[in-house]
């Protein structure tokens, strides 16, 4: 199992937000932390993000140098 699933807001098909309710209603992955990667930084939408229930919203662009220093923050891990 992950330690983590990070989801963009916007995929084809399936969003990020609807893909994450699937994954809250299966048991094997509810408990997976997800976090949201999103170009939306209104505060409506980060607002609608967080009520989700997702761990984390990244906004782009982001420096991939540092994304695993921010998910490890983010996750509490040293």
């Amino acid at each position: 199992q992950p330690d983590l699933i990070l989801l963009d807001v916007m995929m084809p098909g399936m969003d990020g937000p609807a893909t994450f309710r699937e994954l809250q209603k299966n048991p094997a992955t509810r408990h997976i932390p997800v976090m949201l990667l999103t170009a939306k930084v209104q505060a409506t939408d980060r607002s609608r993000f967080a009520d989700l229930g997702v761990k984390a919203v990244l906004v782009k662009p982001f420096d991939p140098m540092t994304l695993s220093q921010q998910v490890a923050g983010i996750l509490g891990w040293s």
